[in-house]
């Protein structure tokens, strides 16, 4: 019996870490392709970081395959952005973009 999902479609997915939430996110590196366990893991684990670190972190997109978040910091000029995808062949979510530095003050 096969199951719905083949070894082939979630090869070379195992290696990447997977999010854990630090005792401070005030100046969490980010990493790219970082695993979370579902969306409302990844939408807490930002706005604690934005909490933490000062930031004005505002979703700007959040779907069933994706979310987006920018700061809006530096009235609106600031850099920074995270991008967020649902990896459907192991049902996660995964860091997929992000420019992690910010032009704005805390």
């Amino acid at each position: 019996m096969c199951d719905s999902d083949s070894e082939d479609d979630i090869q070379g997915y195992e290696h990447f870490p997977t999010f854990t939430m630090p005792k401070s996110m005030a100046d969490y590196e980010w990493e790219v392709e970082i695993y979370f366990g579902n969306k409302a893991e990844f939408i807490n684990a930002i706005r604690i970081y934005g909490v933490h670190s000062g930031r004005s972190l505002k979703i700007t997109k959040n779907d069933r395959k994706k979310v987006n978040v920018k700061c809006f910091g530096q009235k609106g000029k600031c850099n920074w952005f995270a991008y967020c995808g649902y990896m459907a062949p192991i049902k996660t979510w995964q860091l997929r973009k992000i420019d992690n530095n910010h032009k704005c003050s805390k």
